[in-house]
């Protein structure tokens, strides 16, 4: 883990990790996941929440084990991700309220309820 969160270095993101692997456990199965629900980037949109048991979806993820483990979701490559993320980012910046109407990549999952996490995140 301490090696991936070296990778992200923008204060704006967070590693959210628990022992007991609630996050991992519900994310495993909102994804569908196969092997460890580990190494998956996700962006969500600017004030989500995590309200309910289920957590929420990102408007885009990567995932570093998508070959490994023969996963649906894009393989994660670091420069792919970082433009995605600069792109939303331009987006919000020129007033968009949303990136709802962006969905036309395949790389895009649905959108749901936004995104606060029920835990700490350790550092």
């Amino acid at each position: 883990m301490d090696r991936v969160t070296h990778l992200v270095t923008d204060t704006r993101a967070t590693q959210y990790w628990d022992g007991a692997s609630a996050v991992a456990d519900a994310y495993t199965e909102q994804l569908s996941l196969t092997g460890p629900c580990a190494g998956i980037f996700m962006i969500y949109e600017p004030g989500q929440t995590w309200d309910g048991n289920e957590p929420p979806r990102a408007v885009y993820l990567e995932d570093a084990h998508a070959r490994e483990y023969r996963r649906p979701y894009p393989q994660w490559d670091v420069t792919r991700f970082r433009d995605r993320i600069l792109q939303i980012l331009g987006r919000i910046q020129n007033g968009e309220s949303s990136i709802q109407n962006q969905r036309a990549s395949q790389h895009f999952i649905p959108s749901q309820p936004p995104f606060t996490p029920p835990i700490s995140p350790m550092v």
